[in-house]
This record gives structure tokens, C-alpha cells and sequence, in this order.
């Protein structure tokens, strides 16, 4: 339980405006515990560190015995929107229809701008009224060609503090047609081989000056009895 008799204001301390160095701090409290007793420090900071390593401090720190409790004092952002993240499906069959599935978060409602890129190829925008809480727009989407598909949302919202946050991605893969060869071995003509391996789709053919097609892991070889 908070010891509610602690009263900030009571404390003081000389603090260096110029940067914040928590790992200097942590050594610093590490190195002025005796060696019996409990030793525990309460870091009291807002998290925004601009020099040093401070995770590095906690772990050696612990070596020592030393608890490391946080308590935050973060700046408080009201009117935050943040894109929390962009979901696709995986895998897609070609010409597959699907829904571009955009989360975001809005301390309270405002107006904003959704945009949505492909291959960093602008597709079009949204002007939306965003509620407070989670909000879900969908963008309805097709792919004709089989290749790798990165979604890329920026969430425009003109009085966010923090536009760092607006930006999401996915990802979305469409798969080729599939291919499939059977070989029936002649024992007879070694010359006459059906190139299917070399076709799309079911698709066969044959010639007697064709040569043997390269191996595959698609292909099927049958050998018949003699």
C-alpha cells in the first residue's frame, strides 16, 4: 500500500535542469544504502531519459539487492489520438475481397483525417469524426497480383499533441496460382517428356524433341512395371 503520509512537496533535492541522467541517479542511491537493511529506491521521474542507461543501472542494482520501484510523474496529453494498429489478413488469395481494419484511440472526440497508403502508394482518405475511446474504419480492399503488400495509415488530427503515435502498418501476402506435373516414364523413348513443370496452372504439353525438363518439388514421376 502508498504511504499517503509522504508529502512531495517536503521533499527537496538539487536537480540539473540541463538533462536527465536516471542511471546516475540509481548508482548514485545504490552507493548510499549501508551494507544490512532493506535497501529500496523509489524513482520518481517522468521516463523521458536523454543520457545514460538506466535499465543497466536497475540490473546491477539488483545484484546488490537493490529494489527499484517507479513512480511515474508523466506529462499529462490531453487530446492524444493514436493509430493502436492496422490489421490485414496474412495470407490472400488472388482477387480475394478483404477489409483494411484501422484502431485508433481518442482521449476525446474530434475531427481528424485517415489516409492509406500501399507500397508507399497514396490510396485515398477519410474524414472522420473519432468518438472518445477506441474507434474501428475499415477501408475495403482487392489484390489481383500475387506478391508481399504493406498498408501504411497516417491518422491527421489537427490538435494532437503528439503526432509521433498516428502512424501504423501491415502487412498482407497474396498467393500465387498453384502448380502441379506427373511424369509417366517411358522406358522406351527417353526423349519424349511432357514439359508441365515449366507450364502454369494444370496445363500439359509434349514434344518428342523436347529434353527432359529440370527437377521439381512439384512433380510427380511414375515409373510403370515392366
Amino acid at each position: 500500500m502508498p504511504n499517503l503520509a509522504i508529502v512531495k512537496q517536503k521533499i527537496e533535492a538539487v536537480v540539473g535542469t540541463e538533462r536527465t541522467d536516471l542511471a546516475a541517479a540509481i548508482r548514485l542511491g545504490t552507493a548510499a544504502f549501508p551494507e544490512t537493511g532493506q535497501k529500496r529506491l523509489v524513482l520518481m521521474t517522468d521516463g523521458n531519459e536523454n543520457v545514460g542507461d538506466a535499465m543497466g543501472a536497475v540490473l546491477a542494482a539488483q545484484q546488490l539487492g537493490v529494489t527499484v520501484d517507479v513512480v511515474p510523474m508523466g506529462v499529462s496529453r490531453s487530446n492524444d489520438v493514436s493509430v493502436q494498429k492496422v490489421q490485414v489478413p496474412a495470407k490472400l488469395k488472388r482477387a480475394q475481397a478483404f477489409e483494411v481494419k484501422i484502431f485508433v484511440q481518442a482521449d476525446k472526440a474530434q475531427a481528424a483525417t485517415v489516409r492509406l497508403y500501399r507500397k508507399d502508394v497514396f490510396l485515398g482518405e477519410q474524414k472522420v469524426e473519432l468518438s472518445a475511446g477506441k474507434n474501428l474504419f475499415t477501408f475495403p480492399q482487392t489484390l489481383a497480383d500475387p506478391g508481399f503488400y504493406p498498408y501504411d495509415v497516417h491518422v491527421d488530427a489537427p490538435s494532437d499533441p503528439l503526432p509521433q503515435n498516428n502512424r501504423a502498418t501491415g502487412f498482407a501476402t497474396v498467393r500465387g496460382q498453384p502448380e502441379f506435373c506427373s511424369f509417366l516414364l517411358n522406358r522406351n523413348r527417353t526423349n519424349n517428356w511432357p514439359r508441365l513443370c515449366r507450364l502454369p496452372s494444370w496445363k500439359s504439353a509434349s514434344s518428342a524433341s523436347m529434353p527432359f525438363p529440370p527437377p521439381s518439388p512439384r512433380c510427380k514421376v511414375t515409373m510403370p512395371s515392366s
